[in-house]
């Protein structure tokens, strides 16, 4: 059976793309009916599926019948493992399974899928004969082939059971699956992905097997009777076609196979997105709803894959693109992009990178026509073969097109006079304008568009040259994506059935392509049969920072070009010879190559290809001038550079800079116009201090020139001055006694940990739930706090660097700031006031020498019995005691957690600290009390239990964390509580009494008719102790929040008084001789109750209307 009966075959997610399209469709199928629920169409279509599921029954005895069968011959046969043992097995009855299990259990349950004479091959399926056995994990290529294969069998399982969906295919993806399906006019929504997950996973865990069966045509049209789609891809089968198909579960579906043994193996699922189609790719067609799904082994690569797909819409170059206004699309032109300046600046830079590799290897660039008469692609073969992506027109009853290729062209220009072998190679490289008739459901940004341009090239060469000029290429490739930071992969794909030409000249070109990828010393695969019909080829798949795959660069040999065109040169004898053609790209597409690179950079340009390279931010109008005279000096050396003269902060000017991406900040005060110099810091916030223009000019220059983006790192590091050098010099110029400076440099050491990140030191991803965050804090709180940390000296740091990086990432502000500054850069900025919850200097060390050292002394130089009140240096040393020129106010504070539980944190609790473990000299352990009603995350300060301090100063506070573990009962909201109680919608809607959990124990609490889900009660007092807030023997409140359930069974009688509730009715209940007198009583009670409304006089209706608007639907404790 073709692969296309339920897409068994991988498709690239371009590839699937392709295929949709929008627009008016004719000859549609019946449309669903809108008036029915999904789960009444589902319902209808249910004998349809038992129907399937029956024949496939009937058809799958018959070979259970063969498999016993064959096991009473017990025919042995031999198999062949890959280390070349070999294991005897029985024809037609063992399995792929089998002998995996026979080797390990290990290997059995990680094994997905079996390559039987290179073939693939279900691990459930009996063997046929003698053959060579490989067992697929996961991890091999045509495993996660098969193992997403089968998930999309999953997923139509899902989308026929909850949405009765006529099914038509669903392949693999290069990642993922998808399935295409016909649900009349209507469509899914993004609410209804969480529907399809639920039903995958309860077919995960049922453990649905897959089975095989080869069925007729005949059998194939009866069973699937009810699909338009499948019986229209069966009639196009051949009558003698033997068909195969997968039942899983209560789906049957056509399929070539192979799958998985059954749906258990595929733990871990997700549905990315939903998308609209048309059958056969084909606008006129039947409207289909495309749904997009994702599995793997275990839910760890789950979120990995979820992860990188967040950090890739943050990254995707069409946001990027709007925001630093690089380019658009519109409606006038669509599939062609406006590259706007700072976007064409980009294009540019890359086109003239590789024109400057191009001087370096020898091409030569020409320019060629747009458009050629229609003759010209008679000639290449590209009319019988691309005609339908190409956009062609008649001139003066001609028919010409616009080119979608450069190679015919330079086959033109070769032949257009006779060439000497002394010419080749000939190197023509052309970067015009191509245009391909893309599908308009495909158009995609920029990776995927109609008008585009190419660093496209082309090699005349002779055939003893292709060796040379392949290496020379490679060596190119590898410079100018080691420039990109982009990582690659080769493969050498050689002749494939039909190929056209010598084989002679064949075995020589695969030969010269093999020697040139081992010279170039890359790792490189071989794939056998995958060439063009026209030459062999080497495939380059380019991977970005997200471990995504592209394919930019293409290397081919062409020899059927020169032999349509009749190209020719004259060897060294004086006779004609064919030229060998050499397709080569590296960019590809430069817009497909824009688009990478955006999404690699995440719009944090290298200098050389930025589009924003300088901002200067003057900070006074009195040097807007100076300003604008550093913007020419600038512009001279060509570099992109903008002046912010807005009458604004200059931290706001700095960070707006940051945020837009430009390379450097130029500050600009009266002290760096009167000495001619620039305050350099970068958009990672790290400040490299003050320079002359002309040092900043040379750097900036050497910087883009190279294309290198480390370079003005080293050049700064080695003149800029570090916080060490800067006091250094002030301690120098003003006579700072050395222990002062040590003080200060001990300062700057001790109170920032040096970690590599936050998420690192909580050991969570970055893109980790708050609830994950605070999980992972608790865990390593726990760990590191004093009562189970006795004598481990690290103890207290540790639990500092959780406690400063918990403090960050649960706070959204500040979370979003780190994550787009990067953790150095976050420090730095935090330490001077850049980011939220940092000081009052913003860029600390930009701050003028002089400017700080009167900041550090109050403006006295150097006094010794200064007080320092109010300035930085007192709040380094506290300002108490004089010291030398520094007064002290105490001794270091010492900080440390403890964890205690809900009900401890109501009731009031002791801990024990060690102190001797926090480094304390001559401390033992100090019984502290915490006070009842204490919140996790509160601070309590024991004085006089830290550091001692020098002679004569009292010894610093003990700080005390306290985290307070989650209640699973109670969610606390200042002094309230609340608590979740689950009652039947009987007792709902006739009131009834509960008991309810609070931290004094069980209440009883009244339900009053009528209470809906949502509802709360009100019980006063039953809060949070209100000790902290000096209000001791006073609580706060807690609400119960009524969750009403649907009970499974109902009399009658309840059933009508549920049927009242509901519509707001009221209930009258015939008389009946057999009622008892009880049951009448409430029956009419409840009806009384029920149209209360009606009874009660207008002004009496109005007040209640009014009460009910006031409490929002509260009811008051009534215990």
């Amino acid at each position: 059976m073709g692969a296309e009966c339920c897409g068994g075959s991988k498709t690239s997610t371009a590839d699937a793309a392709a295929k949709t399209d929008f627009g008016p469709a004719s000859e549609r199928l019946p449309a669903h009916d809108e008036s029915k629920s999904w789960e009444q169409i589902a319902a209808e279509k249910k004998s349809y599926y038992d129907h399937r599921v029956a024949m496939f029954e009937e058809i799958k005895a018959k070979y259970q019948a063969a498999v016993a069968e064959a096991k009473e011959k017990n025919e042995e046969i031999t198999v062949t493992m890959p280390d070349g043992s070999e294991r005897k097995a029985v024809k037609g009855a063992t399995t792929p399974m089998d002998i995996a299990t026979e080797i390990s259990k290990g290997l059995a349950k990680k094994s997905v899928v079996a390559k039987v004479n290179g073939k693939v091959w279900d691990l459930m399926r009996p063997l046929e004969g003698d053959c060579s056995l490989e067992l697929l994990s996961f991890d091999h290529p045509d495993g996660k082939d098969t193992f997403w294969h089968s998930s999309a069998h999953l997923l139509g399982q899902a989308l026929e059971l909850e949405f009765g969906a006529d099914l038509t295919i669903g392949p693999a993806l290069e990642e993922g699956f998808y399935y295409d399906c016909y649900l009349g006019e209507r469509s899914l929504q993004d609410s209804d992905k969480e529907r399809l997950i639920k039903r995958m996973q309860s077919s995960v865990k049922e453990k649905h097997t897959f089975e095989r069966v080869q069925i007729s045509k005949e059998e194939a049209k009866k069973m699937f009777t009810e699909n338009k789609f499948k019986m229209e891809m069966i009639e196009a089968l051949p009558a003698s076609e033997v068909i195969t198909c997968y039942k899983c579960g209560p789906m049957v579906d056509l399929c070539t196979g192979p799958h998985v043994p059954n749906t258990g193996v595929l733990k871990a699922v997700g549905v990315n997105n939903m998308s609209r189609a048309f059958w056969r790719a084909d606008v006129n067609r039947e409207p289909l709803q495309r749904v997009y799904g994702i599995t793997f082994p275990d839910e760890k690569e789950l979120k990995a894959y979820q992860h990188r797909m967040e950090e890739a819409k943050k990254r995707d170059h069409r946001n990027i693109g709007t925001q630093q206004e690089l380019f658009f699309f519109d409606a006038v032109s669509p599939g062609s992009c406006f590259f706007m300046p700072n976007g064409a600046r980009i294009y540019n830079s890359l086109m003239n990178f590789i024109r400057d590799k191009y001087w370096d290897y020898g091409y030569e660039e020409v320019v060629s026509p747009n458009i050629y008469n229609f003759s010209l692609w008679d000639t290449s073969g590209h009319a019988d073969h691309y005609k339908q992506n190409m956009f062609s027109f008649q001139v003066e009853r001609q028919e010409f097109g616009l080119k979608p290729m450069n190679c015919p062209g330079h086959c033109v220009m070769f032949g257009h006079r006779m060439r000497s072998y002394r010419e080749l190679p000939m190197r023509m490289a052309d970067f015009g304008v191509l245009h391909r008739n893309e599908y308009s459901g495909a158009l995609s940004g920029l990776t995927r568009v109609r008008r585009f341009q190419q660093d496209d090239a082309h090699i005349f060469c002779k055939p003893d040259q292709v060796r040379e000029e392949i290496s020379s290429f490679l060596k190119m490739l590898d410079e100018v994506y080691h420039v990109f930071g982009l990582e690659y992969k080769m493969a050498l794909s050689t002749r494939p059935e039909g190929f056209l030409g010598e084989e002679s000249l064949w075995n020589q070109a695969e030969a010269a392509l093999e020697q040139a990828l081992n010279d170039a010393g890359h790792e490189w695969e071989l794939n056998p049969g995958d060439g063009a019909f026209y030459g062999p080829k080497i495939d380059i798949t380019v991977f970005d920072a997200l471990k995504r795959k592209f394919q930019c660069a293409t290397v081919q040999l062409d020899f059927q070009l020169p032999i349509r065109f009749d190209l020719e040169y004259i060897d060294e004898h004086g006779e004609s010879q064919r030229p060998v053609i050499v397709h080569r790209a590296i960019l590809g597409s430069v817009e497909r190559m824009f688009a990478i690179l955006t999404e690699h950079f995440a719009g944090k340009w290298p200098l050389w290809l930025s589009p924003r390279q300088v901002m200067i931010v003057p900070i006074a109008e009195s040097t807007y001038d100076y300003a604008l005279e550093v913007k020419a000096e600038l512009r001279k050396i060509h570099m992109h550079v903008d002046v912010d003269l807005i009458d604004r902060k200059m931290q706001k000017k700095v960070r707006e800079a940051q945020v837009a991406q430009y390379n450097y900040i130029l500050v600009l005060g009266e002290k760096e116009k009167a000495e001619r110099t620039v305050n350099v810091r970068t958009r990672d916030n790290v400040v490299h201090g003050m320079h002359t223009l002309e040092d900043v000019k040379k750097v900036l220059v050497e910087e883009r020139d190279s294309r290198k983006p480390a370079v003005v790192d080293s050049f700064f590091s080695s003149d800029c001055m570090s916080i060490s050098h800067y006091m250094s010099n002030i301690a120098t110029s003003y006579h700072i006694a050395a222990p002062h400076m040590h003080q200060i440099r001990q300062f700057r050491a001790t109170n920032v940990p040096q970690v590599q990140t936050y998420y690192d030191v909580l050991g969570v991803s970055p893109g980790a739930s708050d609830g994950e965050i605070k999980k992972a804090f608790y865990k390593l709180a726990k760990k590191y706090h004093p009562d189970t940390n006795q004598g481990d000296p690290k103890a207290a740091t540790k639990f500092q660097e959780a406690q400063r990086a918990y403090d960050t990432l649960r706070d959204p502000q500040k979370r979003a700031a780190y994550d787009q500054l990067g953790h150095q850069a976050y420090e730095n900025a935090e330490a001077g006031g850049g980011a939220p919850g940092g000081g009052q200097y913003p860029g600390g060390a930009q701050v003028d020498p002089e400017d700080l050292f009167k900041e550090f002394f109050g403006g006295a130089a150097g006094g010794s019995s200064q007080q320092f009140r109010g300035t930085i240096f007192e709040h380094i040393f506290g300002g108490a005691q004089d010291f030398g020129g520094a007064r002290f106010r105490k001794g270091a504070s010492v900080r440390a957690a403890v964890t205690i539980s809900f009900d401890e944190a109501m009731q009031g609790t002791t801990r024990s600290v060690d102190m001797s473990s926090m480094g304390v000299p001559g401390s033992s352990q100090v019984e502290i009390n915490i006070p009842p009603g204490v919140d996790d995350g509160f601070q309590l300060q024991v004085e006089g239990k830290g550091m001692p301090g020098p002679k004569g100063v009292p010894p610093g506070d003990l700080l005390l964390q306290v985290m307070v573990m989650p209640s699973p009962h109670f969610k606390r909201d200042g002094f309230d509580l609340y608590t979740d109680v689950r009652i039947d919608m009987v007792d709902a809607a006739l009131g009834t009494k509960i008991d309810v959990r609070t931290i004094k124990g069980l209440a009883e609490v009244k339900v009053k008719p009528g209470t809906q889900s949502g509802d709360r009660l009100r019980m006063r007092g039953y809060g949070v102790p209100m000790d902290l807030m000096g209000q001791r023997g006073r609580r706060g409140d807690q609400y119960v929040v009524m969750k009403v359930t649907t009970p499974r069974n109902l009399d009658e009688r309840q059933r009508k008084l549920l049927e009242a509730f509901k519509y707001g009715g009221s209930v009258k209940e015939e008389e009946d001789n057999n009622t008892d007198k009880e049951e009448e009583e409430k029956s009419t009670a409840q009806s009384n109750y029920s149209s209360s409304s009606d009874s009660q006089n207008d002004g009496k209706e109005e007040d209640n209307k009014k009460k009910k608007k006031k409490k929002g639907g509260w009811f008051s404790f009534g215990g």
